[in-house]
């Protein structure tokens, strides 16, 4: 997996902590007086990850506009909206406008051209890998 979504997702990608901590730290977070949004962060990519793409839709539809400037909420919400039917335009605006935010963003491109992929628009996905590699640190994902 590339690296993405830090610093929220740090603890669950090198595997300190189970899916199950992850959602209940979230949980506190966000119930807190004055919580941060990003919070929703780890939540909504554990939900994601389980393959309840519902769930995490729905949960990062709540924060969609608090985190409206944020690249990294942008790539989970565009990768959350691809698996949820009729939220295949709502995905493609997520990566684009992280795309905008962080140019170098080489997992927005990535996400786009699976995107694409997936929708058989061949050369459109072959571009925006290509875009990809071209940002990726080392050339290689």
């Amino acid at each position: 997996m590339v690296k993405l979504l830090e610093p929220e997702l740090a603890p669950i990608l090198d595997g300190s902590v189970s899916s199950d901590e992850a959602i209940e730290v979230s949980r506190q977070h966000l119930e807190q007086d004055k919580p941060n949004p990003r919070w929703c962060i780890p939540w909504a990519f554990v939900l994601w990850q389980k393959g309840d793409y519902s769930g995490a839709y729905a949960l990062a539809a709540r924060y969609h506009t608090l985190l409206q400037d944020d690249g990294d909420f942008l790539l989970l919400f565009g990768m959350i909206a691809r698996q949820v039917p009729n939220r295949r335009d709502e995905a493609e605006a997520a990566f684009h406008a992280a795309i905008c935010l962080q140019p170098d963003r080489h997992d927005a491109y990535y996400n786009l051209g699976n995107l694409y992929f997936a929708e058989e628009r061949f050369e459109e996905a072959a571009l925006e890998y290509r875009r990809s590699l071209d940002r990726y640190p080392d050339g290689s994902l």
